[in-house]
């Protein structure tokens, strides 16, 4: 086994490396990629198979999906069921409330009450058997420490759980083994994308792969010192520098910029950094709160955008996207800034959900519930007076880019040359949310179902609306004109029905669901 570190502060000379080393493996060849996370392992094996044009067996996962998979077999043969972080500040919690009842919790009974205090204990038990540590050297050291730890892995054993130590145990074992029932993972060239190892446990996990593959290489940023010295240290693998010879095409590197010294410098307190000119590659700013932050940054990506940088070339990461997230969005909305989220979108698009309705509607017999759900949503498309569906977009407006990950290269032949996009009907649903003074639903829509007592299928909608729109012919012309009002509300009444039954037209266009209204 031949194994590999190719460590340097720059991001982009680590990934060239590992691009490299997947370009020179055959098509067809079965390669493991172990990335930091998933997102990395898959952008990488992308780009590479864009230039590759196509690539076989490549499996991307990170460091504890590989364990898990690897830990299954085992667990299903031993009738275990892993538990999660939730669950095993559960258990602890469980296991301080009854060890303080008896009594047992030594110099730990006067925080027991504490509210952090289970969290805090599962955290520190975790850790240690992370670290893989002796019960001995445990009770040398905190001997109160080590009861709460054999009744937590007692309590463990008795429900047939095992936690995160416990299925990276199981895992290495499970790459460990030597008889004929070897994971298919096991044994394939292994390619670390920047992989933090933290712990003993992953450091032995991560040994027993490498000790079965073909070839093993490794990308490590320059500043993960305990990555870095367990990989050379108890691994034995050949460091290599990237920063010590730069390149040809990062001779630029060789001078101190602003991004240079913040690439090599940023997470080393000790050294001091070579003194740079200021340049516009690195700006530093601080505003009071996220919201003005994320403002700071809409001003920046428009910023950028004027200079000529498409926007598909500008990204925002975030440290902590759940608290950052809604204030960015609302910033890059008011700038008019299209934005891609690759963590998904941060709100429930009422279009998507508009559209499951309808699909759910249409199949249980147009359910007059889930037609309800789909109004309710605000996402009813404008129709012609006559009730019919608007007009098709013309082809240059309907078309969208692919998916990265289904074509690797942006394309747009079919695209129409047009200035600009054609006004139709369709064009302008999102520009013309209300017609008449109200918006595309009908109003009332809610009462109309109701009164109507509409249930599923076309003959009984066209029945019951049709019904209900007689009734109220009926009623309206018994009035004449002896309450002015009330007919005027019959009238409106009518003509709110007869939009609600055009909007049925518009989404099941079949002949025997066709209404005529004589308001």
């Amino acid at each position: 086994m031949s194994a590999n570190a190719i460590i340097s502060a720059v991001n982009h000379r680590r990934i060239r490396r590992a691009r490299a080393w997947l370009e020179g493996r055959a098509a067809a060849e079965e390669v493991l990629i172990v990335g930091a996370t998933l997102d990395a392992a898959n952008e990488l094996a992308r780009g590479v198979a864009r230039e590759k044009g196509a690539a076989f067996g490549w499996h991307r996962l990170t460091l504890s999906q590989l364990a898990a998979a690897m830990a299954a077999p085992v667990l299903a043969m031993r009738g275990l069921v892993p538990l999660s972080r939730i669950g095993t500040e559960a258990i602890v919690a469980r296991l301080v409330h009854r060890l303080n009842e008896e009594g047992r919790l030594g110099r730990y009974h006067a925080v027991a009450a504490a509210p952090g205090f289970p969290r805090a204990l599962a955290g520190a038990i975790t850790e240690l058997r992370l670290a893989r540590s002796q019960p001995d050297a445990i009770a040398g050291l905190v001997p109160d420490l080590m009861p709460l730890i054999g009744t937590y892995e007692a309590e463990l054993k008795e429900a047939c759980l095992t936690d995160w130590p416990g299925v990276l145990a199981l895992a290495t074992e499970a790459a460990s083994a030597t008889d004929t029932h070897l994971h298919h993972l096991i044994g394939l060239p292994i390619l670390l994308l920047d992989v933090p190892i933290s712990s003993e446990a992953e450091l032995v996990f991560v040994r027993a792969l490498a000790a079965a593959a073909t070839e093993v290489v490794a990308t490590v940023p320059a500043a993960d010192a305990p990555t870095l010295s367990r990989l050379r240290d108890r691994l034995s693998v050949q460091i290599e520098n990237l920063d010590e010879a730069p390149s040809d095409n990062d001779g630029a590197a060789a001078s101190a910029d602003a991004l240079t010294n913040l690439q090599h410098h940023l997470f080393k307190e000790q050294a001091r950094p070579i003194e740079a000119k200021p340049d516009e590659a690195v700006e530093v700013f601080s505003t009071p709160g996220e919201g003005r932050e994320c403002i700071e940054i809409a001003r920046r990506v428009l910023s950028l955008a004027r200079r000529g940088i498409p926007f598909d070339r500008i990204a925002v990461l975030l440290r902590s996207p759940e608290g950052y997230g809604a204030y960015l969005e609302e910033a890059f909305i008011r700038a008019g800034i299209p934005v891609h989220y690759a963590r998904g979108a941060v709100r429930p698009d009422p279009a998507g959900r508009a559209f499951y309705a309808l699909l759910k509607c249409a199949a249980e017999g147009l359910s007059a519930q889930r037609f309800a759900e789909y109004l309710s949503l605000g996402q009813v498309p404008d129709a012609a007076p006559g009730g019919t569906p608007p007009e098709p977009a013309p082809s240059g407006d309907r078309w969208l880019a692919p998916d990265s990950e289904l074509v690797p290269q942006f394309t747009t032949e079919g695209v129409s040359e047009q200035a600009g996009p054609v006004k139709t009907a369709a064009a302008r649903i999102d520009e013309v949310p209300v017609r008449d003074g109200q918006l595309r639903a009908p109003r009332r829509w809610e009462r109309l179902l109701v009164e109507a007592a509409v249930i599923g299928g076309r003959d009984r909608w066209r029945r019951r609306i049709e019904g209900l729109a007689n009734e109220l012919r009926l009623r309206l012309s018994e009035l004449a004109e002896e309450d002015e009002t009330q007919a005027a509300t019959l009238s409106r009444t009518l003509d709110d029905l007869a939009a609600f039954a055009r909007i049925l037209l518009i989404i099941t266009p079949q002949p025997a669901a066709r209404f005529f209204f004589c308001s």
